[in-house]
């Protein structure tokens, strides 16, 4: 999760977006460590159905950082503020060239088809959803 905000006439503007690469799955309001609701300069933390349902894109929203959750919580696994990525090595070894792929795996695999955009699907993701998909 992180923390992001957006101007809004209607509301603080300010959540928790839950996300993968450029899709927002979930927007939260942000909440303090007994669970409950910040506000924000006396205002009310809530946030409105605008910003909660019709916002699910990464662009809609300027992202402020990480969000700070609690080290024991389960949430935090495998998140590491400041981690380096290391770097990318395979365009140094082959003299610049571009690996040359022998297989597509969306050609023989239906798994995370890059055509399916898990934030127009309206309800949980099911099976019905992808082969309603490839039967048509």
């Amino acid at each position: 999760p992180v923390q992001a905000h957006r101007n809004c006439d209607k509301c603080c503007g300010k959540v928790t977006l839950w996300n993968r690469g450029d899709e927002v799955l979930r927007v939260t309001a942000r909440k303090d460590q007994w669970g409950e609701v910040e506000s924000y300069d006396g205002k009310p933390g809530w946030i409105c159905n605008t910003c909660r349902f019709d916002k699910k894109k990464l662009s809609d929203w300027e992202i402020e950082g990480p969000a700070k959750i609690n080290r024991h919580s389960v949430i935090s696994t495998n998140h590491y503020v400041g981690a380096k990525k290391p770097q990318e090595t395979i365009a140094e070894v082959m003299g610049g060239r571009q690996p040359k792929l022998l297989m597509d795996i969306h050609d023989v695999s239906d798994v995370n088809d890059p055509t399916v955009d898990l934030s127009e699907i309206a309800g949980p993701a099911t099976g019905a959803t992808f082969t309603n998909k490839n039967q048509q």
